[in-house]
């Protein structure tokens, strides 16, 4: 985990109460990059554990606020079964960054928008890749607005 992660997130939302300096969203996703990793580690652990029901399951993984794509690039990684990831993004940056991810044999695809107004979108694109044999698994990320 990330250390001191809430003193960061606290000093940035005081920094931007203050008007002391502008907001620098490199500095606030890069802030979540090993706690994405740590997420996706569990998600991965829990969803192939003996005792789930999805342990045999390859997963289509949907990201919904995933950031710049880091949980997804995890979750798709050597670890994991899953060869297809969908991240709903409504920050561009992030959404870009995550576009520049390639994972060799792997799909990573990005709907950049609000979750409520694309969150359809993400579902349909997701359940065209589900076959004998998957499961949809679902992340979902707590934003500031």
């Amino acid at each position: 985990m990330v250390k001191n992660l809430d003193g960061k997130i606290s000093a940035a939302l005081k920094r931007l109460s203050s008007g002391k300096k502008a907001f620098n969203k490199s500095d606030y996703i890069g802030a979540f990059g090993e706690s994405a990793r740590a997420k996706a580690r569990d998600v991965l652990r829990r969803y192939f554990s003996e005792h789930s029901p999805f342990a045999g399951l390859a997963p289509i993984f949907v990201s919904i606020g995933g950031g710049d794509g880091r949980e997804l690039e995890y979750l798709l990684g050597s670890e994991s079964k899953a060869n297809v990831g969908v991240l709903l993004e409504g920050v561009p940056e992030f959404a870009a960054a995550a576009r520049a991810i390639k994972i060799e044999g792997k799909q990573l695809h990005v709907i950049e928008g609000d979750a409520q107004e694309k969150l359809v979108d993400a579902f349909t694109l997701a359940e065209g890749f589900v076959e004998p044999g998957c499961a949809l698994a679902v992340t979902c990320h707590a934003v500031l607005h």
